[in-house]
């Protein structure tokens, strides 16, 4: 029966395509003639189904509906495609700061955690100095419960001086170029203590597995391996927080992006600066 039902499915595809034109309910003519209804093409699995894998982890929110109801599919896909649509917009994406920032809520998160709210990314307003940037630099070595300034024997430490290297690598910039990186760098540091967060109860020693796995889509398409410590790190995970780094993540960024581009001319063009940080 269940056969049936997937073969009538393609057939009322293929038949409403080519009535599109005509008023008639083409489909319920079609399903009435075979003795269905639209609450037939469903996919309504049962518990006492031998062998049905009722516990499926990582499924979206909405399979379950959407298997029950396979004619809701184009509705859902007709609204992400909108979402495109709209945010991809060049009259949009070029006058307004958040487009990626929608996208990768519309098109990710909210499929994935229902109920997540996208007011904004509460981004941070840049440090206040005479170098915005050091001020950012530091406040991201002390997420990292790291030092900027090291004394021996009573004295400031000549080497190394990070704060003279930061200093000295930005002295060409423009006050305006320094405020919109520090700002970016603030926000960053900002989505780092909330990725932080999102791990917070897994165990080290597992994620340390899972950052040296390299053959992860090659060993699992029939299940050659398996990798006990990612099942155990989705258990700990905590989502919201791993989803509202992202969000800070794209919403600085893109900010960023558009802030510097009235800059671009003003910045020397011989600019380099590469620091290590706790972070990379």
């Amino acid at each position: 029966m269940k056969i049936l039902k997937i073969s009538l499915l393609l057939i009322i595809i293929i038949a409403s395509n080519s009535f599109a034109q005509d008023k008639k309910d083409i489909l319920g003519e079609i399903l009435n003639e075979v003795g269905f209804s639209r609450a037939d093409l469903g996919y309504d699995y049962k518990g006492y189904w031998n062998r049905f894998p009722l516990d499926i982890p990582y499924r979206l929110t909405s399979f379950d509906d959407l298997f029950k109801e396979p004619l809701k599919l184009y509705d859902y896909a007709i609204v992400m495609g909108n979402v495109t649509e709209k945010y991809l917009d060049p009259k949009y994406s070029d006058s307004a700061n958040d487009g990626l920032y929608k996208l990768l809520y519309n098109l990710g998160i909210d499929r994935k955690l229902g109920g997540f709210r996208s007011y904004s990314a509460n981004l941070l307003p840049p440090p206040e100095g005479l170098n915005p940037i050091s001020i950012a630099i530091e406040r991201l070595f002390t997420l990292a419960d790291k030092q900027v300034e090291f004394y021996t024997f009573g004295n400031r430490a000549e080497w190394p001086d990070i704060k003279k290297e930061i200093n000295n690598k930005t002295e060409n910039l423009p006050d305006s170029v320094k405020i919109i990186l520090s700002e970016l760098i603030v926000n960053l540091t900002d989505a780092i203590k909330w990725r932080n967060l999102a791990f917070r109860n897994c165990d080290r020693e597992d994620m340390e597995k899972a950052f040296i796995i390299r053959d992860l889509a090659n060993t699992q398409v029939d299940g050659m391996i398996y990798y006990p410590e990612l099942d155990d790190i989705a258990v700990t995970i905590d989502i919201p927080s791993l989803h509202y780094a992202a969000l800070k993540v794209v919403a600085a960024s893109e900010k960023a992006e558009r802030s510097l581009i009235r800059f671009i001319k003003d910045i020397p063009d011989d600019f380099e600066m590469e620091l290590e940080t706790p972070y990379g």
